[in-house]
Parts: C-alpha cells; structure tokens; sequence
C-alpha cells in the first residue's frame, strides 16, 4: 500500500484546472489519496478497477474490505467496470447503477493472429533462437508471474508429465513469482523449459509463432 507516496500529484489534483480526475486501481496510497484529493478540490472522480468479489476469505476481512470499499467508492461520480464480476464487485460496494458505465479490456486478436501468421516461415529460425530443440511440440504460457495465475503448478505439471522428453515449456512474462519459477526448473531439473521474460506487444507474435 505504501509503495507508492506522491505528495506533488495530490498538490496538482486539489489546485490543478480539472474538471475531472481518472483514478485506476486502489491498491496503493497515491491512488486512495488521489481519490479523496478529487472531491475535496471539486473535481469528478472516474474510477476504474478490474477487482472482483472471487476467492476465499475469512469474515472478517470481507467485513473489513466491504466497509473501506463502500466507504472509497462513495466518492466515485463514474465507476468503469470491466466485466460482470467486476460490476458485482461494484455493486456490492453500493455504487449506484446510474454510476456504473462498461468499458472493457480490449485484446487486438486480429493482430496478433496476422502478425503470428506473418512470422511463421520463420519458425524454425526462432526456435532455435530460443533453444528449442527440433522437433519438440511448444506449450505457451504467457502471463504474469502471480499467484493467482499458478505458474509454478503448471511447471509441476509439466515435470509430472510425460510430455517433458519431447515438449518444451515457454513461459513468457515477468512477476513477483518468476524467481521461484526458475528455482522450481532448477530443483526438477528439468531441462525443457525456456523463460523469455516479458515481452511487449511487438515481441510478442515471436513466441505465438
């Protein structure tokens, strides 16, 4: 929560011309702050969030999480929900339905199938770029690495399997959990599992391909 403290932005949105401040996420102080810094210099607030009400948790943190939620989000003047979850989370904070407006995440598929495409004569090429050996069938991962993605299940997996004499596992991306990916690798000694780190939009056709 205390990773990221800006006392120049919170300065900017309380004094700055504004008509109105667009807030992403909550799970940080400058964030929280931010909020409140809106309405207390007359600005609208338009608040975007991909959380969700998903998951285990005791009663008394849901307790604890509904009352801060309710309580944040009645600054809210326009709250951008990305999905049907995501508007129940929303809900449940009692944010008004006249206040909820979809706007959801948006993937370009056409462009990375095209530029997948476009790449594929070279396949061969990339593979052995990445050391991938010949012939071996290719089983993409391509996330963060966080808990609630279980890269380091699918590496289990992936050891538990036949499929690791003759496949290789590319695992594309960065996060708190590819540390503990690499140090799973090394304990299975497995040798058919490649990390390429994260990979922008432009890389990203090379490992689809």
């Amino acid at each position: 929560f205390w990773k990221f403290v800006n006392p120049g932005l919170l300065r900017a949105v309380l004094a700055g011309p504004y008509d109105a401040i667009y807030v992403h996420g909550s799970n940080h102080f400058t964030q929280v702050a931010a909020m409140v810094a809106a309405k207390l210099g007359g600005k609208r607030l338009i608040f975007r969030s991909d959380s969700y009400n998903l998951g285990e948790r005791s009663g008394f943190l849901r307790l604890a999480r509904s009352i801060i939620y309710r309580l944040l989000y009645s600054l809210v003047d326009v709250a951008l929900y990305v999905g049907l979850h995501n508007r129940d989370f929303f809900r449940a904070a009692r944010v008004p339905e006249r206040r909820l407006v979809h706007a959801p995440q948006v993937v370009d598929n056409e462009y990375f199938a095209r530029a997948a495409a476009d790449l594929a004569p070279q396949r061969d090429i990339i593979r052995a770029g990445l050391g991938i050996p010949p012939g071996h069938k290719v089983l993409l991962y391509s996330s963060k690495f966080m808990a609630k993605k279980q890269p380091l299940r699918l590496i289990e997996a992936f050891a538990a399997s036949a499929a690791r004499h003759d496949w290789t596992l590319l695992m594309v991306g960065d996060g708190e959990l590819l540390p503990a990916a690499r140090a799973l690798v090394d304990r299975l000694r497995l040798a058919n599992v490649v990390f390429t780190g994260f990979l922008d939009q432009r890389a990203l056709p090379r490992a689809y391909a």
